[in-house]
């Protein structure tokens, strides 16, 4: 019986949760020397959710290295599309230290 109430309690209250994170995102990188990568994230939040708006994102490298990268378009703010949602964009350059090849 008290698994129940509780059960019912969950779905109950459940409803009324909303997110306040981001909506989508993606990661594009390409090679643009040898050893360096250059990635973006681009992310696509509410704009009316401001825990959501963040001006910078960390990316870890996988050799070890993160670094923090700042918001890159609309001025630093993200730009606005339709339907109460913005676009962020976050770009960083990395250059590897070497060429490390796993047999």
């Amino acid at each position: 019986m008290r698994q129940t109430v509780i059960f019912l309690f969950c779905c109950f209250f459940s409803t009324m949760l909303m997110a306040t994170h981001n909506r989508a995102g993606e990661i594009i990188y390409k090679q643009i020397a040898p050893l360096t990568i250059e990635a973006t994230i681009i992310t696509y939040t509410q704009t009316s959710s401001i825990p959501a708006d963040r001006d910078s994102l960390t990316i870890c490298w996988g050799d070890g290295t993160c670094e923090t990268l700042l918001r890159s378009n609309g001025n630093g703010s993200g730009e606005p599309i339709e339907n109460d949602y913005k676009v962020n964009a976050y770009t960083g350059v990395h250059r590897y230290s070497e060429l490390v090849v796993y047999a």
